[in-house]
């Protein structure tokens, strides 16, 4: 299920990524999958997804990033936390992300072995 359509990634003011988009989508287990990178606002719109559905596309970056959530953290907190800058005022921005972040690394391997098998 689509939670979050396609925001702009980098936030309002980076003009330089400004065609990066994220998606967020939860899990029928509570997890939160959070695809950075994400070329245009594409066809994700907030609701449910169908098995191998098209949500988006790469971006000019030619990567996706991937985050991973538990879905135990607090929902009313951005998986993103900025940094507050006071106005007019340049501040380097350190972005920390929801205490629920995780490693997608044992999923991935799974999903890797279940889709090529286990001699790839």
């Amino acid at each position: 299920r689509i939670i979050r359509a396609a925001y702009k990634f980098y936030g309002k003011n980076c003009r330089k990524c400004a065609k990066a988009y994220a998606i967020e989508q939860q899990l029928t287990d509570g997890r939160i999958i959070r695809y950075g990178e994400v070329g245009s606002k594409g066809n994700a719109k907030v609701g449910a997804v169908a098995r191998d559905q098209k949500i988006g596309i790469v971006s000019f970056t030619r990567m996706l990033h991937l985050e991973m959530y538990t879905g135990k953290g607090d929902p009313k907190q951005s998986l993103t936390i900025r940094p507050s800058c006071p106005k007019r005022k340049k501040c380097k921005a350190t972005y920390e992300r929801r205490s629920d972040l995780m490693n997608p690394t044992d999923d991935l391997r799974a999903w890797e072995k279940s889709t090529f098998g286990s001699g790839y």
